[in-house]
């Protein structure tokens, strides 16, 4: 499956047509640079290091794809309900 990803430094952007199988995958940039002086520095459990283009300097990302799930309703009471509840003191 061909993948075409465009990243940001602040944070990730999918670019797919509207729904396409594409847009069904989650990229999030793991708030980490993978490369110290051009060696793979790794990272974190769940993140992979990835590079644009030719540029030497990776950054670490995770990659998800969120399967055949609908679309949630926010506003659904049900879905109210299944919320953390704020700590008492």
């Amino acid at each position: 499956m061909a993948l075409g990803i465009h990243l940001l430094v602040a944070g990730s952007e999918v670019q797919a047509k509207e729904g396409s199988q594409e847009d069904r995958i989650h990229v999030q940039y793991c708030n980490k640079n993978c490369t110290i002086n051009e060696a793979s520095s790794g990272c974190s459990k769940g993140c992979k290091c990835v590079f644009e283009g030719n540029n030497p300097q990776g950054i670490c990302i995770s990659i998800s794809y969120l399967e055949d799930y609908p679309e949630l309703d926010y506003e659904d009471p049900e879905l109210n309900k299944a919320s953390p509840r704020p700590l008492r003191n």
